[in-house]
């Protein structure tokens, strides 16, 4: 790759320029040279392109890495135009942008959606009609604020389309957020005109800086997360049906911070495993607390994986995720420290917690995978006399969601394996037991079926025959896909144990006021 820096950064410069961060202190040159670094970081191991933000964000970074492989060709120079497009319909005007690439997926960030009133105030500042801005504030509300509201929303939608996102993982605990009265901010899930019908979104309520001054009064332990404090009535999760996922929706509110963290990384790192060349979108209010949370984390969790970043060190990688992630997109770290917010000591202090092999890009594929094969299995058989010209043959559903077989498919293509039958070399059986009623064989079938129930992934009574669709591991003699080496799980542990000495040194330094 071309434009690697000639030498690794030093420790000192690590030290350095989190100082600046820390303290608040960077003059516009010292920034500069902080977003060089990251752009040479990213050159180690990408072909990038770099797009000037010309007054489109002011609290983004002056220059935004985009990953060529995470673009098309085609619509890579007109990235800005769509960029520029976009930024009326987020609050702050701060615009979806690709900030990782796994697969030639783009793991995005942004914020939530602006209120109208923001949407009619920048578009006057940019010159759109400044009178209908002033007859929407007065109250003599007409078609132009819609019309502008409804352009700045179409232009979003149409980057958030070209980056390729199908996953919109909403962080906010609130539907709208309020604040002195007002409605300041909005969410892709309540449009009235549901634009973003199209995307999966997914609601992941998460909470907000003010509970990690908990989490600090608790001597950083796994506390538990006050719904009624910091959430509200309508407070809920809201998953993708159709998409794999780990873990059960009804149980969340149960969770404490560490399992509330664990079950949302898995999830968006399980959208990320599916295999298409769909990504992701992150975001919560403004998107400067929370987002830089899950995005840090899912760069750290990949590189440690070595599917990312090949190229870097472990001090390289903190390098690049506390100043690109954090501090370039506008953390504020001073303030947040200054009431006790310690959300950015909680994102490194966090990492003991997702060393295992469960959070590994390799497992949750498979397990994503597994999932996903696993609903594909609703067998319908038909009857021998209702069987057609077909009944040779097996039917998939649009999706690989579902597929049919007749009983002439079973007879034809079924494989014996002692009591199981095996189709189209796939990992699932399909086990068929006869129930003769009367016969000393009917008790033993039964027992046997309901010792194997546990592991049905799907199971249907057709008059007097059962049939029930079991795992791969199931059935003696077909082994469980091979898991990760120990050599692996424990480079992954390493990495990211490494990461976590260095922050925690650096942190207590900066908090002991001897950085």
């Amino acid at each position: 790759m071309s434009g690697a820096p000639s030498q690794r950064l030093s420790h000192e410069r690590l030290q350095k320029d989190f100082k600046i961060f820390a303290h608040d202190t960077a003059s516009e040159k010292q920034k500069q040279e902080i977003l060089n670094n990251c752009v040479a970081l990213f050159k180690k191991d990408y072909d990038v392109s770099i797009i000037k933000n010309n007054n489109m964000c002011p609290t983004y970074p002056k220059q935004l890495i985009i990953i060529n492989e995470s673009v098309n060709t085609n619509i890579s120079d007109s990235l800005e135009t769509l960029f520029d497009g976009s930024k009326n319909a987020r609050l702050r005007s701060r615009f979806p942008v690709p900030v990782i690439c796994y697969n030639g997926k783009n793991i995005c960030r942004s914020a939530t959606l602006a209120q109208k009133a923001e949407c009619v105030a920048k578009a006057a500042t940019n010159g759109f009609s400044i009178q209908s801005a002033l007859n929407w504030f007065s109250g003599d509300a007409n078609n132009s604020a819609d019309d502008i509201l409804d352009t700045s929303r179409n232009g979003d939608i149409e980057l958030i389309k070209t980056l390729k996102i199908r996953y919109i993982c909403d962080l906010m605990v609130e539907d709208k957020k309020k604040k002195f009265g007002f409605y300041v901010s909005s969410s892709e899930k309540t449009d009235r005109l549901a634009r973003y019908a199209g995307f999966c979104i997914t609601a992941i309520p998460y909470p907000g800086t003010e509970f990690f001054t908990s989490w600090k009064d608790h001597d950083y332990s796994l506390t538990e997360v006050d719904w009624n404090k910091y959430g509200t009535d309508t407070t809920s999760v809201v998953l993708d049906p159709d998409a794999p996922r780990p873990f059960q929706t009804n149980d969340w509110k149960t969770w404490n911070i560490s399992e509330l963290t664990n079950n949302y990384l898995r999830l968006i790192l399980t959208y990320i495993a599916v295999s298409d060349d769909c990504g992701v979108l992150i975001h919560c209010i403004s998107g400067w607390d929370r987002t830089p949370l899950y995005v840090s984390l899912i760069r750290m969790s990949l590189w440690a994986d070595g599917v990312i970043h090949q190229s870097l060190s472990a001090l390289e990688m903190l390098y690049l995720t506390v100043n690109y992630d954090w501090f370039l997109f506008h953390h504020y770290l001073k303030d947040r420290c200054s009431r006790g917010e310690d959300i950015f000591y909680f994102c490194f202090h966090y990492l003991s917690h997702i060393i295992g092999d469960e959070f590994s890009i390799d497992t949750i594929t498979r397990e994503a995978d597994h999932q996903i094969h696993s609903a594909s299995q609703k067998i319908c058989i038909r009857p021998s006399d209702e069987e057609t010209d077909d009944s040779g043959c097996g039917s998939f559903g649009s999706c690989g969601r579902s597929w049919e077989m007749t009983s002439g498919y079973m007879d034809q293509y079924g494989r014996s394996n002692g009591s199981c039958l095996s189709f189209l070399e796939d990992k699932s059986i399909l086990q068929h037991s006869a129930d003769n009623s009367g016969s000393d064989n009917t008790v033993s079938a039964r027992e046997q079926d309901s010792e194997i129930s546990d592991d049905a992934l799907f199971s249907m009574e057709d008059g007097d025959e059962e049939f029930h669709v079991l795992s791969r591991s199931s059935c003696d003699g077909l082994p469980d896909d091979p898991a990760d080496s120990p050599e692996m799980q424990t480079t992954r542990a390493k990495n990211l144990m490494e990461i976590r000495q260095m922050m925690l040194e650096l942190y207590s330094s900066f908090v002991a006021g001897t950085l």
